[in-house]
């Protein structure tokens, strides 16, 4: 609590306890030892004796037992009145202004006071703005909730809401912070962890700085590793704050949020319900609770299904609520809940429908070990990757292609890491990223060692058109020097290098360019007859 006199400028600031009245009693006494504190402690002596006497050091022993005389059958409803009497006598030449912050951890005594002022018909100069959080007010159901209610109803009270923080506040806030290159990208992934919560963002960022991705130098923080390697881990003193606001959840409260975290950011009653043994009705009555408490999700848009199901969607507000609710599944009860999360999606979207929902479809098959289906649902996954020209999202979608493969039948797997590595490389080809040339050399490698003399031969021209942006003119001939030798040994496999399902387009390109100047590029080559 503060309480500022507008002529001193001064600030008083107490932080709330257990103890009846702890952060009036606090302001107070700190008022009594600023500039003109005698007048304060005159009033007190005059007009709320029973305030004095809890105020230690203030009182000569002759002048506290002469009060304790006067007060003796003093009652609560006293003590009230006496403070109301003394508020409108200091700010009655002064203005005054009471701060009383974080009231859901406030005696309820403290918030008695404040109702009784509010109400009452006053002239005194005295503007009280008071904080608190919704979600914990509600979680111990302080009467500060209630107190607001009816301050709101009765048109004596104003209610600000504070919403998260935005992106560019939070950017600014780690640009105040973090120096160099990444902060940006930086101020970026800690907006889409925290969801703009001050404490989360704060608690994020010295998660970074304990682990050494952030190092203090010379003229502030600067990123020890490159932007895009950041990830957010959750830390003991972030996880104790995550948890603090989920055990103050009920049971079923507890039980929707930990499926709904296996469903996705975003969740409704059709796929949340049966994770958790919930009916529909029940998974969404929960959840409006919880909206209306403020805690932990909000509601988005509504989502028709294809078999005109109409239903509320909802996600967390925050990422880093998602992956505690996440963490704390063992892998049998996380298996479980993504097979029962796929089923349902299932069902919910006919076989035709479903390639909109690969990607989603592809992290519960994931989840509960269907390696077969996952490839098949990654498959269609890059379709919609390749439509939307995602291609970064393409190189991390065949990068999880080779994890799911070595979870196969070696007599599959082969197959699978070939089309993996090859997709790779020729996405790396068509946006001309430096990792083309290597990525090639894997796919090279690996058909050496199988003896796949075509998918060499495509591995080898994609190596030769990459040179290029090099300009490593040496390499490009012994290349091609590689490619026209398999064309010659064997004539049999030089039709499947024209097979457009094997190649990306940029590739399949660069092969027809290359293999019409095949003949012309070997005559200028020293050394090699010719075949």
């Amino acid at each position: 609590m503060r309480i500022h006199r507008s002529p001193s400028g001064g600030c008083i600031e107490g932080y709330g306890g257990i103890e009846p009245h702890y952060p009036v009693l606090e302001a107070l006494g700190s008022l009594t030892r600023q500039r003109n504190g005698e007048v304060v402690v005159q009033a007190l002596k005059e007009i709320a004796p029973t305030w004095a006497l809890q105020l230690p050091g203030l009182l000569s022993g002759q002048t506290r037992a002469y009060l304790q005389q006067q007060i003796a059958a003093s009652s609560r409803d006293r003590m009230v009145r006496e403070f109301c009497q003394l508020i409108d006598k200091l700010a009655d030449r002064h203005t005054l202004v009471l701060v009383l912050e974080d009231l859901h951890w406030s005696d309820h005594s403290t918030v008695d006071v404040l109702s009784a002022f509010a109400r009452r018909s006053s002239r005194a100069r005295v503007l009280i703005i008071a904080t608190y959080r919704h979600a914990d007010a509600a979680a111990d159901n302080h009467p500060v909730r209630s107190l607001s209610r009816e301050l709101l109803a009765h048109k004596i009270g104003t209610r600000l809401a504070l919403p998260p923080l935005r992106p560019a506040a939070i950017t600014e806030f780690v640009a105040s912070t973090v120096t160099g290159a990444g902060a940006q990208q930086l101020a970026q992934l800690i907006s889409e962890q925290a969801g703009g919560n001050p404490l989360l963002m704060i608690a994020t960022l010295e998660n970074f700085i304990e682990r050494g991705l952030i190092a203090a130098g010379a003229d502030g923080f600067r990123l020890c590793v490159p932007a895009a390697g950041l990830n957010v881990e959750i830390s003991s003193d972030l996880s104790q704050v995550l948890e603090s606001r989920i055990s103050q959840l009920d049971d079923r409260e507890q039980s929707a949020l930990t499926a709904a975290s296996v469903v996705g950011v975003a969740f409704d009653a059709a796929t949340g319900a049966p994770a958790c043994g919930m009916t529909a009705i029940e998974f969404e009555d929960v959840c409006e609770t919880l909206v209306r408490n403020d805690k932990c999700i909000s509601r988005a848009d509504l989502h028709k299904y294809p078999d005109g199901t109409v239903v509320r969607k909802y996600t967390f507000k925050h990422v880093l609520y998602r992956r505690a609710l996440y963490e704390r599944q063992g892998p049998i009860r996380l298996a479980h809940t993504h097979r029962v999360v796929y089923e349902a999606l299932e069902r919910l979207y006919p076989a035709g429908a479903r390639q909109a929902i690969a990607l989603q479809l592809l992290e519960h098959l994931t989840g509960c070990g269907e390696w077969r289906k996952a490839v098949e649902c990654l498959r269609e996954g890059l379709v919609i990757v390749r439509t939307r020209f995602g291609y970064r999202d393409g190189v991390a979608l065949f990068k999880l292609g080779l994890e799911l493969a070595r979870h196969l039948p070696q007599a599959e797997r082969a197959a699978i890491e070939l089309e993996m590595l090859e997709g790779k490389a020729g996405i790396y080809t068509a946006i001309r990223d430096s990792q083309a040339f290597a990525s090639y050399e894997a796919v090279a490698a690996l058909a050496r060692a199988r003896g796949l003399v075509d998918v060499l031969a495509r591995a080898l021209i994609g190596m030769t058109y990459t040179t290029g942006w090099r300009d490593n003119a040496q390499c490009r001939a012994l290349l091609l020097e590689d490619i026209l030798l398999l064309l010659a040994f064997a004539p049999s496999q030089k039709c499947s290098l024209y097979h457009p399902s094997r190649v990306t387009p940029a590739l399949v390109a660069g092969i027809h360019v290359f293999l019409a100047g095949c003949k012309q590029a070997k005559r200028g080559l020293p050394g090699r007859a010719q075949p």
